[in-house]
């Protein structure tokens, strides 16, 4: 696939919140399992074909790249329906709700829209420095009361901020630390205003005695909830330009494609930047590529593969960190039932999941045509345990409950008896009962269904060490 090249103008602050909703489509969607058919094999070449009409798309923009998509537009639109048909392309800011439609292989339709926009505070547009969303099957976007793009009167909207008040004599200082440059020292009981924190939330940024600077929080008595502030870490960039919007699919919605995933939103930030958004009350850091997408349970969860680098999802004030070729998962609650409540579960393999090999390559093929450059597509499941046999030097043995390989080039089979099976990589002795059922390691064969308890089964994912990097200090 071609590469973006185009140079691109910076700035965009997403906040995304997580939504179940049900679909909006009144199209049955196909449920027989196609997964060989023609339709779904000629499905994805056509998505590809289509969505490279994408890879124009400047910061700011939205681009409908494959059937169906449906959209509420805003006043800014001026009453035009500027995403129409695939190709086309509209400003962000006059996109209130946009839903990709399900996957219907039959009528050759996955929905798929492509946004752009830029993290803010980087010198100079240099080109690929742009963050990515592909929305994609059963999935909603919404800015719900506003606009997913800020307005020009939004964009001048003072920031939100906070007032504390110092509990000790503390230094206010240039950069988060405990040992950067003292700015000002703050006596006890000064006043001061937060404008912004760190992802691990130790340091937040403030205003105190007309000096900017970061204090550290534990010497600060707070007013507020700091979750409402946006994330001001000096290597974390923001996206400035787009309003809080939410991320749903339908409930239910599966795939009727082997390798097609029935929704979500695929992520990916400039390379070598860190950018922030919010999702359903959880910060979002990630210098990387990452798939979102709804397990509705129940209970319901949201997860989170990432494909390549690194994703920091802050739940509560604490951090959590999964990284390139792992996966995790984070129950849904709170009053609305939409919220990050509490920690992940395992971190796991990417291959743990039996669906991971296909749908992440689909995924990179799609964002490739979109211009994109994808690395860490090949997601390999786990391997099989051998198979456990008993042997036994014995040949006096007539029958057996379970296989048992005996000393003459013979097994020992429950219910069957003792037939030929000398192991020696060849299918060489037909006569005396070597075949595909009764010797798979010479004739080629998976252990049958049953007669011996059936083939090899996967082994049970084993959760990775020091998950989300817990284990160290200031994790």
């Amino acid at each position: 696939m071609r590469t973006l090249s185009r140079k691109v103008n910076l700035g965009v602050l997403l906040l995304i919140g997580l939504v179940l909703v049900s679909a909006v489509w009144g199209t049955q969607v196909t449920t027989a399992q196609t997964s060989g058919g023609e339709a779904c094999a000629q499905l994805l070449p056509n998505i590809e074909k289509h969505v490279t009409g994408c890879q124009g798309l400047a910061p700011d923009q939205v681009c409908y790249g494959n059937k169906i998509i449906a959209v509420e537009y805003t006043e800014e639109a001026g009453g035009q329906k500027t995403l129409a048909k695939e190709g086309d392309i509209a400003p962000l800011n006059t996109v209130k709700s946009l839903t990709a439609g399900p996957l219907n292989p039959e009528r050759d339709e996955w929905g798929v829209a492509v946004l752009k926009t830029q993290p803010g505070n980087l010198e100079g547009t240099t080109a690929g420095q742009v963050v990515t969303f592909i929305v994609y099957g059963d999935t909603t976007v919404t800015g719900k009361t506003v606009p997913v793009g800020k307005t020009a009167d939004q964009q001048a909207e003072p920031p939100p901020s906070c007032d504390a008040t110092t509990t000790r004599s503390t230094y206010l200082r240039a950069s988060p630390g405990p040992n950067e440059q003292q700015v000002e020292l703050l006596p006890a009981n000064t006043s001061v205003k937060i404008t912004g924190r760190r992802a691990d939330g130790r340091w937040v940024q403030a205003e105190g005695n007309g000096k900017t600077g970061w204090l550290f929080m534990d010497n600060l008595k707070t007013q507020c909830d700091l979750g409402s502030l946006p994330l001001t870490d000096p290597v974390i960039k923001p996206l400035p330009n787009v309003n809080a919007f939410f991320f749903s699919t339908g409930v239910g919605a599966q795939s009727t494609c082997k390798d097609i995933p029935p929704a979500g939103m695929f992520v990916q930030s400039p390379k070598g930047i860190k950018v922030t958004f919010r999702l359903n009350g959880a910060d979002i850091v990630m210098g990387s590529t990452a798939d979102f997408s709804v397990d509705p349970g129940p209970p319901p969860r949201i997860k989170v593969k990432v494909i390549e680098g690194e994703v920091q999802v802050i739940v509560g004030g604490r951090p959590y960190t999964i990284r390139g070729g792992t996966e995790a998962s984070f129950p849904l609650g709170g009053p609305d039932g939409l919220q990050f409540i509490g920690p992940p579960g395992n971190l796991l393999p990417l291959g743990s999941d039996p669906t991971a090999p296909g749908y992440v390559r689909t995924l990179c093929d799609v964002a490739e045509a979109a211009g994109l450059t994808v690395t860490g597509c090949n997601v390999q499941p786990p391997p099989l345990p051998p198979p456990q046999f008993t042997s036994t030097p014995t040949e006096e043995i007539t029958s057996c409950s379970e296989r048992t390989f005996l000393s003459n080039g013979k097994v020992c089979i429950p219910n069957i008896g003792i037939v030929a099976c000398d192991r020696n990589g060849k299918c060489d002795d037909p006569k005396n009962g070597e075949n595909s059922y009764t010797c798979p390691e010479d004739c080629g064969a998976p252990p049958p269904k049953d007669g011996w308890g059936g083939p090899p089964k996967p082994p049970t994912p084993t959760p990775i060490e020091c998950p989300y990097g817990s284990c160290g200090p200031f994790s």
